[in-house]
């Protein structure tokens, strides 16, 4: 072989091009894979009512500015709900745990509440106060209102006591006044098959600030 035959010199346009594409293959499948893993792994909702008040905003104050660029990124404009929630999609939850259910008796809508018991607990209401196992449940300054049998107040007096059932739940809205949640029949013990998520952080409409769950 004639060694001062020259070999061809790198087409540097051409390794560019090769470059470039093998970036954009690993941007692609980086954006495939972060959009698999939020799917199967987080969900977000807006929260809509009363019933978690002052915990989380439900939406439908004139007051509250919706001009900004956050609201636009994370809330969309214009809005009349209240709070997005970012949930982690388990069945796996704990006393205290903001949680998005379908609820039984309107199985196509989705509840937002506070899990008061789980499997195995026994519940009660009396006086305005909740027991859980027998001892009063410090409910700290998330509740709202007082806590009555029935939601209507006219009941404050009486005492209703749940034994809650494998595989579900007991739930209250912290606006204890104005919440459809486990006092009321309809609603009744959640099934964890029927949970969305348990809610991990608060984009606060009103403030516009991020809130860590445990938090709240």
């Amino acid at each position: 072989m004639d060694e001062n035959v020259k070999k061809p010199k790198p087409d540097k346009k051409e390794d560019a091009v090769k470059l470039t594409a093998e970036v954009l293959i690993v941007v692609i499948l980086a954006i495939v894979l972060a959009g698999v893993i939020n799917v199967a792994v987080f969900d977000t909702t807006r929260v809509s009512g009363p019933s978690m008040n002052d915990t989380l905003y439900g939406g439908g104050r004139d007051d509250i500015s919706q001009d900004t660029l956050f609201d636009r990124i994370f809330l969309g404009a214009p809005d009349v709900n209240g709070d997005k929630v970012l949930m982690v999609k388990t069945k796996k939850v704990r006393h205290g745990d903001i949680i998005v259910f379908h609820p039984k008796n309107e199985p196509d809508k989705q509840y937002i509440k506070r899990v008061i018991g789980v499997a195995g607990d026994i519940v009660a209401i009396e006086n305005g106060k909740v027991y859980l196992n027998g001892q009063v449940l410090d409910e700290g300054d998330y509740v709202t209102g007082d806590t009555y049998v029935d939601v209507g107040g006219w009941s404050n007096g009486m005492r209703r006591s749940w034994t809650v059932p494998e595989d579900c739940l007991f739930v209250m809205g912290d606006n204890r006044e104005n919440s459809s949640d486990s006092r009321k029949d309809e609603v009744g013990f959640v099934e964890t098959s029927t949970i969305v998520g348990r809610v991990v952080l608060v984009i606060k409409k009103d403030t516009k600030k991020l809130v860590l769950a445990k938090n709240l």
